[in-house]
């Protein structure tokens, strides 16, 4: 398959995240805002589509920026389904060591309600600067696993924290635990040099 996005004046998708849902593939994708958008000042968008067969896709709409803290953009959705409904976690985007990670659920995976205490996690500035991008979840014993990457202090190195939340809550800021106050994975490998970002996670044999 090929997928990408031209509202913008140029072909852009990346980050995709998809799911199967009601009998179709949504594909959630960073996305390049139209030229209203960027007059209104963002620079990057969460794009969906949507898709049959995982081939042939169709563009649908963009998840509109809705507060103050994503108005320069929001985008690296991670999405996963829960209990009939769409979770899509995702970042705001051009605000340094302030950008943290949103939720919002959806009952038809076009339509999204936003946590109202968005943003819902950002790892403490002990031990980084604060900032998470580049979210991802995944099921784990009866929690909801969520991994994002942020940067040390003099953000030079991007590593990966990690925190949880209890599956039967509603995965609101107060439900979601830091799990460690240091990096669960950071670059320690010559060729991983001073970055490693964007991590996808999958149980396999519990």
């Amino acid at each position: 398959m090929l997928f990408t996005n031209n509202r913008s004046g140029k072909n852009f998708a990346k980050d995709p995240a998809v799911i199967h849902f009601k009998n179709k593939y949504f594909l959630y994708f960073s996305a390049l805002p139209d030229e209203e958008e960027k007059r209104g000042g963002s620079c990057l968008e969460v794009g969906i589509a949507v898709s049959d067969d995982m081939e042939k896709w169709n563009f649908i709409d963009t998840v509109p920026r809705t507060h103050d803290f994503e108005k320069k953009g929001i985008g690296a959705p991670a999405a996963i389904v829960l209990d009939g409904k769409v979770h899509l976690f995702y970042q705001t985007y051009g605000n340094g060591g302030m950008d943290a990670i949103c939720h919002a659920v959806s009952d038809d995976g076009v339509n999204f309600v936003k946590d109202k205490t968005n943003p819902i996690f950002h790892p403490t500035n002990d031990w980084c600067c604060g900032r998470a991008i580049d979210a991802d979840v995944c099921v784990f014993h009866n929690q909801l696993m969520l991994y994002t990457a942020t940067r040390d202090h003099d953000f030079k190195i991007q590593k990966i924290a990690a925190a949880s939340a209890p599956i039967n809550s509603n995965f609101s800021r107060n439900d979601f635990t830091q799990l460690c106050r240091a990096s669960v994975l950071a670059p320690e490998l010559k060729w991983e040099q001073s970055c490693i970002e964007a991590p996808a996670t999958v149980t396999y044999k519990g």
